[in-house]
């Protein structure tokens, strides 16, 4: 275990008020140059208050972290009567691949959230940069539940403001025709390994092992009768045990690609030997990553650890008729 990771174990044995206000005072002093804050830029759109929304300083977080987080400050801009407009241009995020024409992360996966362009907001008069208050003071909808009052909530800003670009959905009716995929009769199955199995890392949820996962698996197929398992995994030790278990059932996309041999030493994201056997390309990490959520969103059916990717799929989905989430507490 990093150090790093042994003191948050530490923090998160600590009351919750106390582990709050750790990490707002953090934020605040460490990331003192992300807090929100009131920019004039020019004289264009002078009654319109703009939220530029930025992404956490760090540049590490996966895809549907960020969509999370994205969420949390497109509903924060509602709150305050806001215009929203994404950011990932001259904020930087993991996903960030020189060969892309487009400059905006946000934008090789999705349309813009706003009718405007950051060029005609950044000559405006009210713009507010998003800060990290906007994530902490979030609704408790909002913070990677899924009851179904929650889900409604987050389907709601989903449905007005997120809308995937063609690349993304020629990506995933592509991979649903090869596959040849009945996607009615289908459980979806998301099951996280490398890191969160092997760092624990503090604070997040508890990951259910092979064993369970399929057990619960077992009994949906029993429940359902459906002939199709759809897994999302980027272990290739749980792909392999997936497959060798379920045989010609399992289903996954097109030359599906996993990470064998994780170290283990460090957090995925910074192993970039490990984060490179999925793709040397950024873009094309986050595009497959997407498509499989996108795809897993589409199943009739669900079973899964509690990550941000599973939030996800359940967020873009329209509902499933049969679900199970593993409540395993947090590491």
């Amino acid at each position: 275990m990093n150090i790093k990771n042994y003191l948050k174990h530490i923090l998160f044995k600590c009351p919750e008020s106390f582990i709050h206000t750790f990490y707002a005072l953090y934020n605040y002093f460490y990331y003192f140059n992300n807090r929100e804050i009131k920019k004039e830029f020019g004289s264009l759109n002078p009654n319109i208050n703009f939220y530029v929304i930025r992404p956490r300083p760090n540049s590490v977080q996966g895809l549907m972290s960020i969509f999370m987080e994205t969420i949390k400050q497109i509903n924060y801009s509602i709150e305050k009567g806001y215009v929203p407009i994404v950011d990932f241009q001259n904020y930087k995020t993991q996903y960030n691949d020189l060969k892309q024409k487009e400059k905006n992360v946000w934008e090789y996966y999705f349309k813009q959230i706003s009718n405007y362009t950051l060029e005609e907001v950044y000559k405006s008069k009210n713009v507010y940069l998003s800060g990290l208050n906007s994530i902490e003071l979030c609704p408790r909808e909002l913070n990677q539940r899924f009851d179904k009052q929650s889900m409604v909530k987050v389907r709601n800003i989903i449905k007005k403001y997120i809308v995937c670009n063609n690349a993304v959905n020629d990506f995933v009716n592509t991979q649903l025709n090869e596959m040849n995929l009945d996607i009615e009769k289908t459980i979806g199955l998301y099951l996280r390994g490398t890191d969160y199995t092997k760092l624990k890392p503090a604070g997040h949820q508890k990951q259910p092992s092979m064993e369970e996962a399929f057990k619960q698996t077992d009994i949906m197929l029993k429940k359902t009768k459906f002939n199709n398992v759809f897994l999302v995994t980027e272990d290739m030790e749980i792909y392999k045990h997936a497959k060798e278990y379920y045989g010609n059932k399992l289903k996954s996309i097109t030359n599906d690609k996993f990470i064998s041999n994780y170290s283990g030493k460090d957090f995925l994201i910074n192993d970039k030997n490990s984060i490179e056997q999925l793709s040397v390309s950024p873009y094309e990490r986050g595009l497959i990553y997407l498509g499989k959520i996108l795809i897993l969103s589409k199943c009739s059916a669900i079973v899964a650890g509690n990550t941000s990717g599973s939030w996800g799929a359940f967020a873009l989905s329209n509902g499933f008729k049969y679900e199970y989430v593993f409540d395993l507490g947090k590491y």
